[in-house]
């Protein structure tokens, strides 16, 4: 199977693309033989971003943790980067004029770590700013939480740092 990545367009690109927009592979002679026939398939897989996020969320128990809980503008920046046209939006889950959120718009859908989401859920919705940026960048899971698993003998907590080695209990 091909190997397959995003141009800066957005745009699927094939490894194996040939100029003739054939995929091909090269076998042991170095002669090309065709991955595919015709056209090459990748282009026809769409990769939306709500399967991104949903693939994403099933690799650990604790990336919908992280980007709920401070690591939301990581997680613009994540969809940014697969999907060119993502644009960030600050909400507020509480009350309106604290932000304390962001969410993702691509196209004409809104997105999070948890999939879809609805701008008319928050008390207020609005684009960010040039000069909301900085104050975004502060933003981390890791500058306000901690990671910790409880002992199976004894139930006392163990903290995992920032570096996934274990400390002493809290």
């Amino acid at each position: 199977m091909p190997t397959s990545w995003r141009n800066r367009s957005g745009d699927m690109e094939c490894a194996n693309k040939r100029l003739d927009g054939n995929c091909a592979v090269l076998s042991d002679g170095d002669v090309q033989q065709p991955c595919v026939e015709g056209p090459c398939d990748l282009f026809e897989m769409p990769f939306t971003p709500k399967s991104v996020i949903d693939n994403l969320r099933r690799t650990d128990e604790y990336i919908s943790a992280i980007f709920m809980n401070g690591g939301c503008w990581q997680f613009y920046k994540f969809l940014k980067s697969q999907f060119p046209s993502a644009e960030p939006y600050k909400v507020s889950v509480l009350k309106p004029g604290s932000f304390d959120h962001i969410i993702t718009k691509i196209g004409a859908a809104y997105y999070d770590i948890m999939g879809f989401a609805e701008p008319a859920d928050y008390c207020e919705c609005q684009p960010v700013s040039e000069t909301d940026i900085s104050q975004f960048e502060k933003w981390g899971f890791a500058r306000n939480n901690l990671l910790f698993r409880r002992c199976p003998h004894c139930g006392e907590e163990i903290l995992i740092n920032t570096k996934g080695s274990i400390e002493e209990g809290m």
